[in-house]
């Protein structure tokens, strides 16, 4: 299993089967999964990537129909959110320093609301 750390894929680009690009990666969701680190907890997974234009809201958890918070940053993060996508890590092809190649067209992606 590789180890990679959230910082070494944060704003990297993201293009689609076909080469268009998709956005930068703004987000990433992880699944608790794995022994202990010692000091560290438990290990971390990660389970999928939140691309698209806008980040700010996605990262405060206002991307997720379950966020409970003023209803004015709701509707402003919403709109925010269109154009973001959830890349599931096992749709990746292949990633390098400044590149994510996935192997679905963009059109293909849920948002990461799952709307």
């Amino acid at each position: 299993m590789e180890r990679i750390r959230a910082s070494e894929i944060l704003e990297t680009k993201v293009r689609d089967r076909d080469g268009r690009a998709i956005g930068k990666v703004h987000d990433v969701r992880m699944i608790r999964e794995g022994a202990v680190q010692g000091v560290f907890g438990p290990g971390y997974r990660v389970q999928a990537l939140i691309v698209g234009p806008a980040a700010v809201g996605a990262r405060l958890g206002f991307d997720r129909r379950s966020a409970k918070g003023p209803w004015a940053l709701k509707l402003l993060f919403s709109r925010f959110r269109k154009g973001s996508w959830l890349v599931d890590w096992s749709l990746i092809e292949s990633r390098s320093v400044d590149e994510i190649q996935i192997r679905v067209r963009k059109e293909d992606l849920p948002s990461p609301t799952g709307r």
